[in-house]
């Protein structure tokens, strides 16, 4: 049970940092905003706490875990890639 707060508190602050990333404004400004809006979110998700369970537990894996788990690792494989190739090709460039 300890778990599911440290992951949904890590899962938190990571989005507040991309907030501040994205609309220049410190974190601490969005904490509270965010925060009443998980709530709301949850409750347009599920009605209760166990069809809540049910839908993270069998419908979330099918449409949400390949793609964050194979889709955009892959996708950050081919930047990755092509990176190192125009690095190598600007070096040979340059000497």
């Amino acid at each position: 049970m300890i778990g599911i707060f440290v992951k949904v508190s890590v899962y938190f602050y990571s989005g507040l940092l991309g907030l501040e990333h994205i609309f220049k404004i410190s974190y601490r400004f969005l904490v509270i905003p965010t925060g009443l809006l998980i709530p709301l979110t949850t409750s347009l998700v599920a009605a209760h706490i166990v069809e809540h369970f049910i839908e993270g537990g069998e419908v979330l894996p099918y449409f949400f875990h390949l793609e964050f788990q194979l889709g955009i690792p892959f996708l950050l494989l081919i930047v990755t890639l092509f990176q190192k190739k125009r690095e190598k090709s600007n070096n040979k460039l340059f000497k």
